[in-house]
């Protein structure tokens, strides 16, 4: 059996053939190898001229026209260190056989590269657009969104499995929720897990807003939306540790989390959740980049201003969008969120739904909503006790 492998017990990539068996392989690798050295040659000359420039801007600082002259090249030659810094790795096969095998490190241009190309390449990306499509959450919710990092979800087995779950894999009960799919009220009581997979090494925030946008509206005879979760200001980091799991502690400090809570009568509801990018302090650039090596708490300061929900039910999250600028660009119509991430799942009631409500929804003696059919009228109704034939 094959030895598990992860960045916890890695393991060093292997010639998968001896040298001299098959010559076109071996000349094959001395090519990349030798194209692997060119690039990382160049890179490293282009990184002298970037380190003589940023002496050069720091002598600058009192002329201001000269500065940004420089940090404008600064800026293109720190592309270009990237550019070659990805080139000269990705073709080599430890590289690729690492990223592959989960060994990945937040550290390297082009294993962030080759993980981002694997999840729009591979079906992840396209199951999650697929879904938010055919289940119209794309335009219920927002006209368009483009992801641009990878957000898991993890909520416990239920609870019919969990103990034959559990003895398999050895107290484990935590699952991943593949979008789209149905999840029982038991299994949403407590908040969900979220993991956010980016692939940028700078700083950035992110507000995530958890709502459901089938929740009925009797005066409308419609819907409207219901925010469960609320959270601004989360710093998101290819290289933070941890770099993907997000403190369940933070995520509860703004809008506390109310457990999903379908109403019965009600057909599925479509919960989403949305990492939307906030407004950066400066634009997001390779020059910011370079210098987001600063304490987390400097980056998650003086951003506290969108106001917690006390009125959940009626929510507008395209005004919402709209109001604080987490489009991830300029364009106030909408047309497009570009960047952050999102994920859905479904629900719909079942008995548990009533014990969930007491227990994290029924305050100040909300009662749980119920709706039915309209009885339909019985042409027949009158004539059913009278004798047809004397």
């Amino acid at each position: 059996r094959r030895p598990h492998i992860s960045a916890d017990k890695p393991k060093k990539w292997n010639r998968p053939i001896a040298e001299g068996v098959l010559p076109a392989y071996d000349e094959a690798l001395k090519i990349i190898i030798r194209d692997s050295e060119d690039l990382t040659k160049e890179a490293k000359e282009l990184g002298k001229k970037i380190d003589a420039l940023e002496t050069e801007a720091e002598e600058a600082k009192d002329n201001t026209e000269k500065f940004h002259e420089i940090l404008k090249e600064l800026e293109a030659l720190r592309e270009r260190y990237h550019i070659l810094s990805v080139q000269s790795q990705i073709n080599m096969p430890s590289v690729r056989w690492t990223v592959a095998n989960a060994q990945l490190d937040p550290w390297s241009p082009a294993h962030l590269h080759l993980a981002e190309q694997r999840w729009r390449g591979e079906g992840g990306l396209d199951i999650l657009m697929e879904r938010l499509h055919q289940m119209h959450v794309v335009p219920d919710l927002l006209p368009a969104i483009h992801p641009s990092l990878d957000l898991h979800v993890t909520v416990p087995y239920p609870l019919n499995k969990q103990f034959k779950r559990s003895m398999k894999s050895g107290g484990k009960s935590i699952v991943g929720v593949e979008p789209g799919s149905f999840l029982s009220p038991t299994q949403t009581a407590r908040a969900p897990g979220l993991w956010a997979h980016a692939w940028h090494s700078d700083v950035r925030l992110y507000t995530m807003v958890m709502l459901d946008p089938d929740v009925p509206d009797e005066e409308t005879r419609s819907f409207t939306t219901y925010v469960h979760w609320m959270k601004p200001n989360i710093p998101v980091s290819a290289v933070a540790e941890p770099r993907a799991f997000i403190s369940p502690a933070l995520l509860n400090s703004h809008t506390t989390y109310v457990p999903p809570h379908p109403q019965q009568g009600t057909p599925y509801h479509r919960y989403t959740i949305l990492l939307l990018p906030q407004p950066p302090k400066a634009i997001y650039s390779r020059n910011v980049e370079a210098k987001f090596f600063k304490d987390l708490a400097k980056h998650n300061s003086g951003y506290e201003t969108i106001g917690k929900h006390s009125q959940r039910r009626g929510f507008n999250l395209r005004k919402f969008v709209r109001q604080w600028g987490l489009s991830g660009s300029d364009d106030l119509t909408l047309k497009d969120i570009g960047g952050g991430g999102v994920h859905m799942f479904r629900e719909v009631w079942d008995e548990t739904v009533s014990g969930v409500f007491k227990t994290s929804v029924a305050k100040g003696g909300k009662i749980e909503e119920k709706y039915t059919l309209p009885k339909k009228v019985d042409r027949y109704e009158g004539l059913k006790g009278v004798r047809k034939y004397i």
